[in-house]
């Protein structure tokens, strides 16, 4: 599983430009193959990681179901939330 806590540290990396990428919302595939810089088999192996870790989940577009949209867990999008506050505490920073 991802450490929380090396998450700040890690936005420059494959697995952190992803999360910064589905931290606001859902976001289609092609756009995240398009927007990491990384090539298409690592983005791939990346995200099949992240889903077997339960930090994100795919679906299909209901419209169009060659779209396939992927959006971070409640679980992870929860432990992310903790762990900003928790820094923000640590900095004295509050919400």
């Amino acid at each position: 599983m991802i450490k929380i806590d090396s998450l700040e540290a890690n936005f420059l990396n494959l697995e952190g430009q992803i999360i910064n990428l589905l931290i606001d919302g859902p976001v289609k595939a092609g756009d995240i193959y398009r927007d990491v810089k990384f090539s298409q088999p690592s983005v791939s192996s990346k995200l099949g990681r992240l889903q077997d870790q339960n930090v994100i989940f795919c679906y299909r577009d209901e419209h169009d179901h060659r779209i396939i949209w992927y959006k971070m867990t409640d679980e992870f999008m929860n432990k992310l939330l903790i762990e900003r506050d928790k820094q923000a505490l640590r900095r004295g920073i509050f919400f």
